[in-house]
């Protein structure tokens, strides 16, 4: 797995720093999660082996935000490589300072906030929590602890390098009982024709 330096995750930090004045800007609230979340709270930095900074929006509201989100990042030097503005799947892959920043949408279902094969409970995200990450206030799902704990388990502070997802998250995380290979199929090409339609657009 790559190591990135000192240098690169400043860089890195600066584009999370320019994402944040978007949202701003359109007025979407957004929350850290996964592996920026985990960095922020055990190093305090960015996860040196980490290849991405995840983000999470609520689905039902940034979906309305979509085209001007991608006009600012745009402007803003930003590459999107992956658009899916589906309710069920809605992912936005933005690219700078050689770092992807994937802003991932949850939709609630009963108690879960859902995405894909992924689940949250929904009370982590009900009332969040402003933490501050290098010199920033941001939004993180509350408590932390306890959300952390259900992401990658008990031994959250101990880190582990892999880029196989299964190997460091928890099996609560993964929403794998409705989903059949018919409608992974279907949100496939559903991403597709998303991806196709905003880069004719762009």
């Amino acid at each position: 797995m790559r190591i990135y330096t000192d240098e690169e995750l400043v860089l890195r930090n600066k584009g999370l720093q320019e994402i944040k004045g978007i949202f701003a800007i359109i007025k979407l609230p957004f929350f850290l999660v996964d592996g920026v979340l985990l960095g922020a709270v055990r190093e305090k930095n960015f996860i040196k082996w980490d290849w991405d900074v995840e983000l999470v929006v609520f689905s039902e509201i940034a979906i309305d935000y979509i085209d001007d989100f991608l006009t600012y990042s745009k402007a803003s030097g930003f590459k999107a490589t992956l658009v899916d503005a589906s309710m069920k799947n809605f992912k936005i892959n933005l690219h700078k300072y050689d770092t992807k920043y994937s802003i991932v949408g949850l939709y609630k279902k009963r108690k879960y906030r859902l995405r894909n094969a992924f689940k949250y409970p929904a009370k982590f995200f009900d009332k969040p929590i402003s933490i501050k990450f290098l010199g920033e206030d941001y939004f993180a799902p509350n408590p932390i602890d306890e959300f952390l704990v259900f992401l990658y388990g008990a031994n959250w502070r101990t880190p582990k390098m892999s880029s196989i997802k299964k190997e460091y998250l928890s099996r609560d995380v993964f929403n794998n009982n409705r989903f059949n290979i018919i409608e992974r199929m279907l949100k496939k090409i559903s991403s597709l024709i998303n991806n196709l339609y905003y880069w004719n657009r762009n």
